[in-house]
């Protein structure tokens, strides 16, 4: 800390003496007041959402591991059923000696299908976490993994055929390819609104500096002035003004709704949905 800077801090100490009890006989050092502590608890407010933004996001991180390894499982389930034939639907015509019974398909699919409902639950665990600390996240798209009860070749009315196990499995293939993606742009969305507060808070503190400045230059007038007239008495004695809190607060917080507002704009603006050949988003593919 440079002396200039110490100085002008022990300075600032005598003006709270000062000056702690203002009353409404001098309105600019009021007004100078009342926007530098808005600018300050703005500022220490938006420096706050910052750890907070990136907390949520190393929820979404987890979820995106998760869709990761579930989309890998999901793919193994389905590269089980190419290899004994019922994708091609050739496992009882031309690969009669790999597997002829259900239970084959069925031994092969299900720990791969229980794995990816496993991750499946622990990624929306994660994403309900980020939800909770950043309202921002969007939700996940519908993911749909098949009962392990349905298994093709167990004793109940509703288990499916192989086939249509095999048609299941890459429905939910489809869903988690499209969760992962959903995820990665959330990841993408969540670094631009942190990117876009550190700029605004960099911004803020260049005005709280000004703010208090122009603070110091009214104080200084009114200093000024009593010692020309030859006061013995800086400022009249009078009560704080209870109200002048709750406008610095209710300042601040504007101020913040105003700032997190053009950050999320950003976020959503790097969320671009991945487009089909159609140019379709994800309004399409999360009907």
């Amino acid at each position: 800390m440079s002396k200039r800077e110490a100085l002008l801090g022990e300075i600032d100490a005598v003006d709270e003496v000062l000056f702690a009890r203002c009353s409404g006989a001098y309105p600019d050092v009021t007004s100078a007041e009342v926007r530098f502590l808005t600018l300050r608890s703005a500022a220490e407010l938006l420096r706050a959402e910052i750890p907070r933004e990136a907390r949520a996001r190393s929820h979404v991180s987890g979820a995106e591991k998760a869709a990761k390894e579930m989309v890998k499982e999901l793919q193994a389930a389905l590269q089980h059923g190419i290899d004994v034939g019922v994708a091609s639907n050739t496992k009882y015509t031309r690969q009669i000696g790999r597997g002829a019974t259900p239970h084959v398909t069925a031994k092969g699919m299900e720990p791969r299908v229980r794995t990816a409902k496993i991750l499946s639950g622990r990624m929306y665990e994660r994403m309900a976490e980020a939800r909770v600390i950043q309202p921002e996240v969007r939700p996940l798209p519908t993911l749909d993994i098949v009962e392990l009860y349905k298994l093709p070749g167990r004793r109940r009315q509703d288990s499916l055929s192989e086939q249509d196990f095999c048609r299941s499995i890459e429905a939910s293939y489809a869903q988690a390819k499209h969760c992962a993606s959903h995820l990665r742009y959330g990841l993408r969305a969540s670094n631009a609104r942190e990117t876009a507060a550190r700029s605004a808070l960099r911004a803020l503190e260049l005005e709280v500096l000004a703010a208090r400045e122009a603070l110091r230059e009214c104080r200084r007038a009114v200093v000024a002035e009593a010692v020309r007239v030859g006061e013995t008495q800086l400022l009249p004695r009078a009560e704080k003004h209870g109200g002048r809190e709750d406008e610095v607060e209710q300042g601040a917080r504007r101020r913040l709704r105003e700032v997190l507002k053009q950050c999320n704009e950003l976020g959503r603006a790097a969320d671009v949905p991945p487009e089909d050949e159609d140019g379709a988003g994800w309004d399409l593919l999360m009907a």
